[in-house]
């Protein structure tokens, strides 16, 4: 398989791990939010890439653009990046060229778009024609940039922040069933 060089650049950066003293001139402020975003109208899909450091704002405010976006904690489709990690992503972004060709608004007739929020700014890519047009390379290069990152990071989904515990429901469920194994009128 042939990786392309900027979607191996990513990769490595995120393999490295937070990256200190990047020549971006976008930062990732802790606590403030940094979104990186992929809608795709046609199947109602809404991936969303946060910084770990805002990851309480994100959960409890309403965004300020809240068709893109969904401030509720059961998000399926949304995944929080440690801030050194996201940081990495954007200078990628940056480095691609990729923060010259994006606009602020996504394009009316869009079909897919990618949105990058940080720091007060906006940037779009968007898709308006299908399949892959030369005059859409740069949606596709920040497409590609975001399913790399969105893949990189493990998405954590239950009940709040408690973790589970597991093995005290094992044992629930053992004593739950060991007296029906008992009765006499359980069939054998």
């Amino acid at each position: 398989m042939v990786v392309p060089p900027l979607l191996r650049s990513l990769l490595l950066l995120l393999a490295a791990g937070p990256v200190a003293g990047c020549a971006s001139g976008l930062r990732v402020a802790e606590g403030e939010p940094t979104r990186l975003v992929l809608v795709q109208r046609d199947n109602q899909l809404t991936l969303t890439l946060v910084n770990l450091s805002a990851a309480e704002r994100v959960r409890t405010t309403p965004t300020r653009d809240g068709a893109v976006y969904e401030a509720n904690s059961t998000d399926a489709g949304r995944k929080f990046m440690k801030d050194g990690e996201m940081q990495g992503v954007l200078d990628v972004f940056e480095q691609a060229g990729l923060l010259a060709s994006g606009s602020p608004v996504p394009a009316p007739d869009a079909i897919d778009v990618v949105l990058l929020e940080t720091g007060g700014r906006r940037y779009c890519w968007s898709r308006r024609l299908r399949g892959m047009q030369t005059s859409e390379r740069p949606y596709h290069e920040a497409r590609a940039l975001f399913q790399a990152a969105y893949n990189s990071v493990t998405a954590w989904h239950g009940r709040g922040d408690q973790v589970p515990d597991l093995k005290a429901e094992q044992r629930r469920a053992e004593a739950a069933r060991d007296p029906a194994r008992r009765s006499p009128e359980s069939p054998r």
